[in-house]
């Protein structure tokens, strides 16, 4: 059981933040302070 919340728990997390990397970099941006500092507006 803590194996399948662990994967319930990190799995998604994975596949939001590589989604978020494909389908909108600007919003990731705003999310990441390293980021921001590398992408001065």
């Amino acid at each position: 059981l803590p194996i399948v919340i662990f994967i319930m728990l990190i799995f998604p997390n994975i596949v939001f933040t590589a989604w978020l990397d494909r389908a909108d970099v600007g919003y990731m941006n705003t999310l990441s302070p390293n980021s921001v500092n590398s992408n001065p507006t």
